[in-house]
């Protein structure tokens, strides 16, 4: 069993029936205003899941984005510092081998 299901809650347009989309106010017949109250109220969860899933998704492209901006930043930083100890190393030897001979 799952503890953790929410209940359901009913669409705002179930509650206050003065909720009714522009284009059912052209709607002589009461059964298809609020037939068309009723397709509206089931719409709104729907293009709610969709907003937060794009949503959800452009947050993690981003994210994605940042971390291959700091991964070619390390990489230019750690090949700085490569080339640095290399030069450090071949000045070094210069000097010993200079002393040597």
């Amino acid at each position: 069993r799952n503890h953790h299901v929410k209940p359901f809650k009913a669409p705002e347009a179930f509650k206050n029936p003065n909720i009714i989309p522009s284009v059912a106010l052209d709607i002589a017949d009461p059964i298809q205003r609020a037939g068309m109250r009723l397709l509206s109220a089931t719409a709104v969860p729907i293009q709610t899941e969709i907003r937060r899933y794009l949503a959800k998704r452009e947050a993690e492209d981003r994210m994605w984005a940042i971390v291959v901006i700091q991964s070619y930043f390390r990489r230019w930083k750690a090949k700085l510092m490569m080339y640095k100890y290399l030069y450090c190393a071949t000045k070094i030897q210069t000097v010993f081998r200079g002393w040597l001979v």
